[in-house]
C-alpha cells in the first residue's frame, strides 16, 4: 500500500506530495511508515491520500528496514 502525504512539510519526518509506503497497520488504523529520517513511526491516516491499495505485505517492515541497514 503507498499513500502520499498530504499535510505540510514537516522538516526531518514527512515531505507534502510525497509518496511513502505502508509498512503495517497498526492499532485504531494508524499507518506505520518508514519516514525522511530512515525511521519507522506510526502516523495517523488522515494525513495521507493513498495512492495504491495493493496489499500489504506480511514481510514489508523487515525488508524496509534491511533495505535501510536498521
Amino acid at each position: 500500500m503507498k499513500v502520499k502525504y498530504i499535510e505540510k512539510t514537516e522538516p526531518l519526518c514527512l515531505t507534502e506530495g510525497k509518496v511513502y509506503e505502508v509498512l503495517s497497520i497498526e492499532g485504531p488504523g494508524w499507518y506505520r511508515i518508514i519516514d525522511d529520517t530512515d525511521e519507522d513511526y506510526l502516523y495517523a491516516p488522515e494525513c495521507f491520500e493513498v495512492v495504491d491499495n495493493s496489499p500489504i505485505q506480511p514481510d514489508s517492515l523487515e525488508r524496509a528496514l534491511a533495505a535501510i541497514g536498521a
